[in-house]
């Protein structure tokens, strides 16, 4: 088994229901018969600029694609960008989705020129007034997944690109809407075109890796919506998009890979409630591995299965050799929203508890005093081949084996939403007794400290004029007032010097008695999307990092049943899984 390197595209301002482009419209009355709907004629615009000389169909195969009209309705763009979409009914038009086909000869009005190239654009059924390629990241992102909701994909965009106010954009053509107005809402819809732009060459320049293959979309939007941070934090949007669409271009394999999880996941089913909760019960599994650490970790439900809410328990372990340690349940120091003060969670007595709505919506409050909600869906993995599945879903690589899952093996796609926002300190406990840096003695049996002058950071004063690790070879350089911070890649501590990656605020921030600091993190420094700010706070008085989890963010992870786990663990050639109670 070999380690899978990780594809590292940009990671996680301005956009809303722009998303969603578009009420309803019309140039014919909406008549009805009392036999058939009454075929009428709608219009609509397309968009990166106006885009003139563009095929626009509706997708009544939904293959992603224009297949004539025979089998969609079709037409092509003029002046504006503007279409008329004839001989379709209204509940047409609110049933499948508009597609918009960019090819060499299309003409962006931005420039007059042709966009010499091809890609496409589309947007979700019901909204076809205005197709852009925000509209696209929001169709491509529903259609990907069944268990992600129109407005939770329109959420998590907004707080990728920093969009507070939901309705600012509502149905807005921002080529024109960026003309009109206040200069705060001109400034907001030339940067939504600027975003846009730069989607579209990114769409542009993976066509050939993409080949009209609406998996590959999935797995190129994915991407897209990922790095939606980073494209709007840069000044050059178009070299970060051209940089990114690179990025993919190079690792065709790796969309190829994930074209199968795509695929999988368009095609799962949403269990009922009594099916998820007989998954919860028995427990769902999540597995890591990288050079040199592996880790599986389980969720259960201790709820009676009959009922929809109740508890449950999350579990870790990493590989010591060849055993797993100890389970346990982690630990972190989070702060506590009620008594605004920082508290270990080893020490919470509150639970993690659920409950199931109707509609299959899994809603948590976590021991972390964070609120979440989630949805699943189960792919059956019976007879499929193992390392087939895991390097599809997992990011790390198995070769050489051709073993089938079991019946009754089963994947879930698992969609978390944060609906609160959540402050944790990192806590590392000493291996063997000592932290990995040897230049730090554990405080509270914890390694977390932060380093200023070869010694612990005391107060936040400290930071000022002071290099410090953020993660890996990155850094944070604190100048000399200490209310401004650059972040640096691939720092020398020999020769001080690194790649320059973003100057932020220093942001100080007060809940009740803690006072900490807060930089926001740029999106290529992200471990997780959602997580958008390094944080210090002074905890046993000394300075220790953290991080800010973002509210509305979609984290989306496979993870397996019982069965389809220990066949992992297996085939993987790793011990067997551990006693979790």
């Amino acid at each position: 088994m070999q380690t899978a390197p990780k594809l590292s595209l940009l990671s996680a301002s301005v956009i809303s229901t722009l998303l969603l482009a578009g009420c309803s419209g019309s140039d014919s009355a909406s008549t009805t018969s009392s036999t058939a709907p009454t075929p009428l004629t709608f219009t609509g615009t397309a968009a990166d600029g106006y885009l003139k000389n563009a095929k626009v169909c509706l997708d009544k195969n939904r293959n992603g694609k224009c297949d004539g009209n025979t089998t969609d309705p079709e037409t092509t763009t003029g002046n504006g960008g503007v279409y008329s979409l004839s001989d379709v009914t209204q509940v047409d038009m609110d049933t499948y989705p508009i597609i918009v086909e960019v090819n060499s000869n299309t003409v962006d009005e931005d420039n007059n020129q042709t966009v010499g190239g091809s890609y496409t654009l589309s947007a979700r059924a019901g909204q076809y007034a205005f197709v852009s390629p925000l509209t696209t990241l929001v169709n491509i992102t529903v259609a990907a997944n069944p268990t992600t909701k129109p407005e939770e994909a329109l959420a998590q965009i907004r707080s990728r690109l920093g969009v507070v106010d939901s309705g600012l954009l509502d149905n807005i053509d921002y080529v024109a809407a960026k003309n009109t107005g206040s200069d705060d809402n001109k400034a907001l819809y030339a940067n939504a075109h600027l975003v846009a732009q730069s989607i579209a060459t990114v769409l542009k320049e993976t066509n050939t890796t993409i080949n009209g293959d609406k998996a590959k979309t999935m797995v190129v939007v994915d991407e897209i919506t990922n790095n939606l941070s980073k494209i709007a934090e840069a000044s050059d949007k178009q070299a970060s998009a051209t940089s990114l669409a690179s990025q993919i271009t190079n690792n065709a394999d790796y969309v190829t890979q994930k074209a199968t999880l795509k695929t999988d996941m368009s095609s799962a089913t949403l269990p009922s409630t009594q099916e998820i909760l007989t998954l919860m019960k028995e427990g769902l599994y999540w597995i890591e591995n990288s050079s040199n650490w592996k880790a599986i970790g389980v969720s259960y439900a201790t709820a009676n299965s009959t009922t929809s809410s109740g508890t449950m328990v999350s579990k870790e372990t990493s590989l010591n050799v060849n055993a797993w340690n100890t389970p346990s349940e982690g630990n972190e120091i989070v702060l506590n929203p009620n008594t605004n003060t920082w508290i270990k969670s080893d020490s919470l007595v509150k639970p993690t508890t659920f409950s199931i709505d109707n509609d299959g919506t899994f809603n948590m409050s976590s021991r972390y005093y964070e609120t979440q909600t989630a949805r699943g869906a189960v792919i059956n993995l019976s007879g499929k081949t193992i390392q087939d599945k895991v390097n599809a879903y997992t990011g790390w690589t198995m070769s050489g084996n051709s073993a089938n899952f079991r019946s009754g093996a089963q994947g879930i796609i698992f969609n978390r939403i944060n609906k609160t926002e959540g402050w944790t300190i990192h806590f590392t406990e000493p291996n063997n007794g000592s932290c990995n840096n040897s230049q730090i003695t554990a405080v509270n049996n914890n390694c977390n400290i932060v380093q200023v002058n070869g010694g612990n950071a005391i107060t936040l004063s400290n930071l000022a004029n002071n290099t410090v690790s953020v993660n890996g070879s990155s850094v944070a350089r604190f100048n000399q007032a200490g209310d401004r911070a650059t972040f640096y890649t691939n720092w020398n501590w020999q020769t001080n010097t690194g790649t320059q990656v973003a100057d932020v605020p220093v942001n100080t921030i007060t809940k009740g008695s803690s006072t900490f600091i807060a930089l926001p993190l740029p999106a290529s420094l992200r471990d997780k999307t959602e997580e958008d700010m390094v944080i210090f706070a002074v905890i046993d008085n000394v300075v220790r990092i953290g991080r800010h989890r973002a509210k509305d963010d979609i984290t989306t992870s496979i993870l397996f049943n019982k069965t389809a786990a220990e066949d992992v663990l297996t085939a993987a050639g790793l011990p067997a899984m551990p006693n979790w109670q």
